[in-house]
Formats: structure tokens, sequence, C-alpha cells
């Protein structure tokens, strides 16, 4: 055997003993079938202190996944938005609130399509409105996502950038129950982790055009 081989069979055969080696719970983790199945600090989903009211329809339409929640605090008072991995559908749904002062500053979608609209979020459409976007995920990417959303089931609450102006809202959802984290300023650990992926698929691609 040449030394070349002798090389390339070392290195797959300690792949494969590293890969053998590895906890089942980090395939599990990764696993969409069993999202939540470490879940700890749950809420009935169905109690409105577990999952508030006020979330657009689009976000709690949601059955299985993770949604990073932003409110606008003092000069950013009237704008509010919502980034959702949704598991079932694969896809990144995002929904920009104005509101208030803020009203002046929303899109003008000229083209209504499913992936992307302007609706009001009230039945006065002079409160506010909602900018609704959606983005189909292929594979690597909706995978990593829910690889990370998955661990964030057994986790304590996530540490926190400290900010005056905006306050901030985790959300793990499944069908019946939720587990929520909220904090003043910006979310780091996991949450932040997520909100940074989803960020970087809404400023490279267009609704409707799937994120790998």
């Amino acid at each position: 055997m040449t030394t070349r081989h002798a090389t390339s069979a070392f290195i797959a055969a300690f792949a494969a003993a590293m890969s053998s080696s590895l906890p089942a719970t980090a395939n599990a983790a990764c696993d969409v079938a069993r999202f939540g199945e470490a879940a700890t600090n749950t809420c009935p989903r169905s109690e409105s202190t577990c999952v508030p009211a006020y979330l657009p329809a689009e976000i709690r339409a949601i059955v299985r996944g993770a949604v990073v929640e932003s409110v606008g605090l003092a000069v950013n008072d009237g704008r509010a938005s919502w980034r959702g991995l949704d598991l079932d559908r694969r896809e990144l749904v995002v929904v920009e609130r104005y509101a208030g002062a803020r009203l002046a500053q929303a899109p003008r979608v000229t083209t209504t399509t499913a992936d992307e609209y302007v609706k009001p979020f009230a039945a006065d459409p002079a409160k506010g409105v909602d900018h609704v976007r959606r983005y189909p995920l292929a594979a690597a990417k909706f995978t990593a996502m829910a690889c990370l959303a998955s661990a964030a089931w057994s986790e304590g609450q996530a540490p926190s950038h400290a900010r005056t102006d905006t306050s901030g809202q985790f959300f793990l959802l499944l069908a019946d129950a939720a587990k929520t984290q909220s904090v003043l300023g910006r979310f780091e650990g996991t949450p932040g982790k997520l909100a940074r992926q989803f960020d970087e698929v809404v400023m490279r691609k267009r609704p409707g055009r799937a994120a790998s």
C-alpha cells in the first residue's frame, strides 16, 4: 500500500470511528420529526399568557417552529417584526408591522402574491399594516435552522444584549405547547443566532425564492 493510500485509509477509518462515537442525541436533535422531544419549561399554547393573541395570523399559523419577535420602544415605537421558521412548510415567514407615526414607512407592494403582500393588522387600516413575506428553504438551509432551533428546547434563558429601544421574545412552538423567553434588548445565544440566519435570508433573497 502506498503512503497516499495508507493516509486515505486512516482518514476514512478515523472519520467512521468519530461518527460512530457521536451521542445519539446529536442526531436526534436534528430529526425534525422529533422536534420538541427535549422540551423543558413549556406552557399550554392555548393559554393567552403563553403565546400572545396579538401575534400576526401568519405567525400563529405555525404549528411547529421557532419565532423571534422584536418590538420597538422609545424612538422605535410603532415598529415590530416577527421572523418565524415553519418546520412543516419548510419556509421562513417574516412579518414587519408599521403603526402610528411609522405607518408612512410601510412598503408599497404593487404586485401582491402569496409570498408577499401588505394587509391591515386591525379592522381600521389607519391603525397600521403588516408586510408579509415568505421564503422557501432549500434542504441545507432548512436543516441548519431546524437543528439550531431543536437545541433550544432544552436550553435555559438565553443571554441578551441590553438596549433601551427594543424588546424581544422568542417562541418555540408545538401544536399544543410552547416555550417562551422575553428580554429587554436583543437576544444573544441560540435565539440571536437564529435571528441572524433569518436576516441573512431576507437580505439575500426575494420572497418566493428558495434560500440555500
